[in-house]
């Protein structure tokens, strides 16, 4: 009953006395139109087969062997959920993309995923970004009206600005150089392990070690104790070497300070000496002048 159905405006049912569109398809169970390529003409057999089900839309590459669903939509998916305009940019949940790619939500799940899971485990490209000239990637915060920007060409670098400012309106703050220098605009601020050199113990513990120890390690193992060795061309750990620096600077001020008070003891010492040096000249003095009287 009803295989074939046209109505009187022209539209025909397959499976349905009432089509609702110039070609209406009707089916309790998955129905379906199937575009077939076979081998009357010397070209390879395939076929493609669009149908729909309780679950959503679907096109099956049906092949040879088994079915594959390489492209779904799932019923209720939302309006806009893939837009393209004439002009080539695709929106998805938007019917006015801005960009080659749009995508705009407002249930919390505007992201993109990249799982890949190929072995072995290797290193790979799994986002590649060309342009004739820099390309940035820009990260805003609608809330808070703050915006953030890097890019990579010659340098790399990281700008901050507002919410929609373009890269010239930005200020750079972070810029790493072709060599691997790397200059910060305002102050560098480490949160990682600082005291393995002993940093501030040299005060807050008493924990100095003495001049002549200080002295042999350093001139045997030839470097600051603390501070430990520091090879050319091999990295090094910032945090943990300016904490050894620290300690080295401390225990330095420690001697200064020591020497700095033994100068001023011999110091003190000298201008007794002076003194007594003085005294004994007058001493001198008034004997020659006895001397000379009772030669008289």
């Amino acid at each position: 009953e009803n295989a074939l159905r046209i109505s009187d405006t022209g539209d025909v049912g397959l499976g349905t006395s009432l089509p609702l569109r110039e070609f209406h398809i009707v089916g309790g169970d998955r129905p379906a139109i199937r575009l077939e390529q076979d081998t009357s003409q010397g070209n390879g057999n395939h076929d493609w087969t669009m149908e729909t089900s309780d679950t959503g839309f679907a096109l099956v590459a049906d092949g040879v062997i088994a079915a594959n669903r390489p492209f779904v939509i799932e019923n209720d998916v939302g309006d806009n959920g893939f837009y393209m305009t004439s002009a080539g940019l695709i929106g998805m949940g938007t019917d006015s993309p801005a960009t080659g790619l749009h995508m705009t939500g407002d249930n919390g799940n505007a992201a993109i995923l990249i799982d890949e899971h190929a072995g072995p485990s290797n290193p790979r490209t799994l986002l590649n970004l060309q342009n004739n000239g820099r390309p940035e990637i820009v990260m805003g915060n609608t809330a808070t009206n703050g915006e953030w920007s890097f890019g990579a060409g010659t340098d790399f670098f990281l700008k901050v600005g507002t919410v929609g400012s373009t890269s010239g309106q930005k200020t750079k703050v972070f810029t790493v150089k072709g060599n691997g220098d790397a200059i910060v605009a305002g102050t560098l601020t480490t949160g990682g392990t600082t005291c393995g050199g002993g940093c501030d113990r040299v005060f807050t513990d008493r924990a100095v070690i003495a001049p002549d120890t200080y002295a042999t390690a350093m001139w045997a193992q030839g470097y600051l104790p603390h501070v430990g060795p520091t090879q050319e061309g091999a990295p090094i750990n910032v945090s943990e070497k300016l904490g050894g620096m620290l300690n080295a600077l401390e225990h330095a001020h420690v001697f200064i300070d020591r020497q700095r008070r033994e100068i001023e003891r011999q110091n003190e010492e000298v201008a007794q000496l002076r003194e007594e040096v003085a005294r004994l000249a007058s001493v001198e003095e008034r004997l020659s002048r006895i001397e000379a009287a009772l030669a008289d």
